[in-house]
């Protein structure tokens, strides 16, 4: 039994403390993430319910699983590729873009109603990412 390297698997060493990564500038933790998405869903249903008020319940409650799902999985991946990107306003623009984006494939370029629809998610994206502007963690850039 060798005792080269047993060190490392002693319990009682402690760790280094783990540094960031020093390419990554900007960062976002899941409370940020959470809140995002969830004023994103409010505002989401907001916009479609003054659109049609009639369905105000119904887009309320059944866009909240779509919301929660594709809204903090597509958050958390444009999230990853903006960490090199500081200036936060091009983090809403970003979310904005993604968001029509996304609409286009499901013909939701294709007339006014769904114009509408497509422009209130993307909307609702860029104001749940401006709701977590606060929450973002800048760490300065390294030499």
């Amino acid at each position: 039994m060798s005792t080269h390297g047993d060190d490392q698997y002693n319990r009682t060493t402690p760790h280094p403390p783990q540094l960031p990564n020093p390419r990554v500038r900007v960062t976002l933790g899941g409370k940020g993430l959470g809140m995002g998405v969830l004023v994103a869903y409010v505002a989401f249903s907001t916009l479609l319910s003054l659109q049609a008020p009639e369905y105000a319940l119904i887009f309320f409650i059944y866009a909240a699983i779509p919301a929660a799902l594709i809204g903090s999985v597509v958050g958390w991946l444009l999230g990853l590729v903006l960490r090199q990107v500081r200036n936060q306003w091009l983090h809403v623009a970003a979310f904005f873009v993604v968001g029509t984006l996304i609409c286009a494939p499901f013909g939701g370029l294709s007339s006014l109603g769904t114009v509408l629809f497509s422009l209130s998610i993307a909307t609702a994206a860029a104001i749940g990412r401006l709701s977590a502007w606060r929450l973002v963690k800048i760490c300065p850039p390294t030499a």
